[in-house]
């Protein structure tokens, strides 16, 4: 944008502006980085002492991760969707990982049967379809309320023509 045709302190405005924007770029970087360096020291942890379970957590939210790289909308609301259902889906099976400890295998845990993927992608499905129904659905409810709303007025303004001997609106009125 340029400055041109501009005053002395729209300008100072305009360059505090840009200053802001650029601290909260990198505060959001090092937000990012500390997110990514903590989950991924903590999963080097996890599947050191627990691979089970890591198994299941980092497997198992991997729909979480696509929503939120697909999700630029604001409010962020199929990350927020996918998120919950996801580890909706994941909890129980965490918690079953964590009864086996490091002394059973892969096998036996749940991360080794196909019913616990199942469950957890199905629960991650869930949300994507939530996601996309529910806008749909409650835009046919809403217009559904606006055209009851719309009789009903369109009822009491008729009552009210007829009372007070008043012709119909022209939108009304008949061509002929």
């Amino acid at each position: 944008m340029s400055s041109a045709g501009i005053g002395r302190h729209a300008r100072r405005a305009e360059r505090q502006a840009k200053r802001q924007g650029s601290v909260r770029r990198r505060n959001n970087n090092f937000l990012i980085f500390v997110i990514t360096a903590g989950l991924t020291f903590g999963g080097i942890a996890l599947a050191i002492s627990a691979l089970p379970t890591f198994i299941i957590l980092y497997g198992g939210m991997l729909p979480t991760l696509v929503a939120f790289l697909v999700d630029n909308q604001p409010g962020r609301y199929l990350f927020r969707t996918v998120g919950v259902s996801n580890a909706a889906g994941v909890i129980p099976f965490v918690q079953s990982s964590l009864l086996y400890g490091l002394n059973a295998g892969m096998i036996v845990s749940p991360a080794g049967q196909f019913e616990t993927w199942l469950t957890i992608y199905g629960a991650a499905l869930g949300g994507w379809l939530l996601s996309i129904a529910v806008p749909m659905v409650w835009q046919v409810v809403f217009e559904l309320v606006l055209d009851v709303r719309k009789r009903r007025y369109q009822v009491a303004r008729d009552a009210l023509a007829e009372e007070w001997d008043l012709e119909a609106p022209e939108s009304e009125r008949d061509p002929n």
